[in-house]
Parts: structure tokens; C-alpha cells; sequence
């Protein structure tokens, strides 16, 4: 829709309904002067959306995101959603139901401006590829991922590599076939 979109500063949408949307994949990718986005819709009745791949990709001037009121149940990928966002401060998506995710890859890569991410409600029992999904995040300090699943995971690569500053809350039992994977440099905390 809005793909490399390069002059766009400020964005305000108003949907009638998501209802019928199944994908917004690649909606602003390249939109890099975009430095303000308002999604809004009369009705956020989203049971359709599955795809959210490349999203927000390459939106380097973007600030902050609020995704929370998104209807997320049915959404499989988030494949470089916030790739190389490298302004984004602020990010909410607090309500964002993970539990058909399978490809989470590069979804947070190099959001090097992150300081926190709130995910814990993110539950990834259906997650088969986690590669780069918050690498290179160089600011970021803090990820509650205490319903982060991994254990169907065939792709792990470097998922928190270059977080320097990192601390982590994970569920040691969920998440048993990464704890190898984790550079030294990040700090975690395990709960049951």
C-alpha cells in the first residue's frame, strides 16, 4: 500500500473494519521519513489477518508504534515486522497474541533505539523460526520472556546476539534447546 513511500512523514489511517484484511505485509516497508503513524479502525474485528511480514521494515525515522488494540490470534508471521527500525523508542504491542506465530525471525532486528519490549504475554508454542529475532537491539535492557516457547524451534540463530545490555526472564523448561545459544554478555534470570 504504502511500500518505499520515501517523501511520507506522517501517516493517519482510518479503517472501517480489518475484517477483511489478510495481510499487511510490507504496508510501510521503505517508508523511511515516516516518523508518525496512527493505525485506527471502527472495528478491530481482524479474525482474517495472518501475515504481518516486513511491516515496518526499513522505517528508520519511525519513533514509536502502537499496536495494542491489533487482533493478532491468527497471525502466523511476523518475519522482519520491525526490522531495521532503528529510531523506534516506543513499541506497544502488550496484547499482541502470539499463539499461531510460527516465524518470528529478524522481527526486531537491529531496533537498535529499543530500550524495553513488553512480551509477557507472548506465548510461542507454534514457533519453528526465531533466527535474529532481536539481534543487534543494542539498547535493549529488558524482555520478560517468562511464555516464550522454543522447543519446536528448528530455526535458533542468533536471537540475542549483539544485546549487550540485555537481561532476560525466561521459563527454563520452555525454553531448554536456546540456553546454549545465549551469548555470554546477556543476562538471565530463570523462573518456573
Amino acid at each position: 500500500m504504502f511500500y518505499n513511500c520515501k517523501k511520507i512523514k506522517h501517516l493517519n489511517l482510518i479503517f472501517d473494519s480489518f475484517n477483511k484484511i489478510n495481510s499487511f505485509s510490507r504496508m510501510f516497508e521503505g517508508c523511511s521519513s515516516l516518523k508518525e503513524i496512527t493505525i485506527e479502525a471502527n472495528d478491530y474485528n481482524s479474525q482474517n489477518l495472518k501475515i504481518m511480514s516486513y511491516m515496518f521494515k526499513d522505517c528508520v525515522s519511525l519513533t514509536s508504534i502502537d499496536l495494542n488494540k491489533f487482533m493478532t490470534k491468527n497471525v502466523y508471521t511476523t518475519s522482519n515486522m520491525f526490522a531495521n527500525c532503528q529510531n523506534l523508542k516506543i513499541l506497544n504491542i502488550s496484547n499482541f497474541d502470539a499463539t499461531s506465530l510460527t516465524d518470528m525471525s529478524y522481527m526486531f532486528f537491529h531496533c537498535e533505539s529499543l530500550s524495553s519490549i513488553d512480551l509477557a504475554t507472548f506465548e510461542t508454542k507454534k514457533g519453528t523460526n526465531f533466527n535474529y529475532m532481536f539481534n543487534s537491539c543494542f539498547k535493549l535492557k529488558w524482555l520478560n520472556l517468562t511464555n516464550f516457547y522454543t522447543m519446536n524451534g528448528k530455526q535458533l540463530n542468533n536471537i540475542f546476539d549483539e544485546c549487550n545490555f540485555l537481561t532476560i526472564l525466561l521459563n527454563e523448561e520452555y525454553c531448554s534447546n536456546i540456553i546454549d545459544t545465549i551469548p555470554e554478555y546477556v543476562n538471565v534470570t530463570f523462573v518456573e
